[in-house]
């Protein structure tokens, strides 16, 4: 449902003397930031006419996958605040990355503004109503830092020092096993020289 009141209003004094694009500040509507671009002698694929276009406010700090869904329309009226120009109205565009701006390249004639606008004084106000049916925030673009730890004075990611800690109570356990493996080897070895030293012949032994 459309406000009676605009979402945002931009006074341009001075408008036939502008040449360069106007950036309107930032304005919030349905919760989300928005801003006025405007061509005032036309963009750069139209001449003689009023370009205006809503953009969204500062897309690259959005995160990944945002978008909004609006609908608006734009009025212009003279210093006396009488409508000159209605737009017509826009159902429902998809804002997003890729598309961060619609609006439109022929709002009025330039000659038309001159005549039934200025009456005297060379103003323009441009109100903007804007409508958000959805508005998508997207994904985080955060990367979570790889946690580390100091060792030796060199920092090393705690996974792989972990990794390196079990790796060496693995290799202490087969040290360990092969120590018993080692005793067990020595203690057959003397009781074969014990059961040796026993049985053969001519050593402490009479024989005839």
């Amino acid at each position: 449902m459309w406000s009676q009141n605009p979402s945002f209003r931009l006074e341009i004094d001075n408008f036939s003397k502008k040449k360069d694009d106007i950036l309107s500040k930032v304005f919030v509507a349905g919760g989300c930031e928005w801003f006025l671009y405007v061509y005032p002698k036309g963009d750069l694929h139209v001449d003689n006419h009023l370009s205006v276009y809503l953009r969204v406010a500062n897309p690259k700090s959005l995160q990944i996958g945002w978008k909004r869904n609006a609908s608006f329309y734009f009025v212009v009226l003279n210093h006396r605040n009488r409508e000159r120009c209605i737009s017509a109205n826009v159902e429902s565009k998809v804002f997003d990355a890729e598309n961060p701006a619609w609006g439109f390249p022929k709002l009025f004639p330039l000659s038309q503004l001159k005549e039934e606008c200025f009456m005297g004084k060379e103003s323009v106000i441009i109100d903007v109503y804007v409508n958000v049916i959805e508005a998508v925030d997207g994904e985080s673009k955060y990367v979570p830092e790889k946690e580390t730890m100091d060792i030796n004075g060199f920092q090393v990611s705690a996974s792989l020092s972990k990794l390196e800690d079990v790796s060496l109570e693995k290799k202490k356990a087969d040290d360990a096993d092969g120590s018993r493996v080692q005793q067990l080897e020595e203690r057959v070895k003397n009781l074969e020289m014990i059961s040796q030293s026993e049985t053969r012949p001519g050593e402490g032994q009479n024989c005839f």
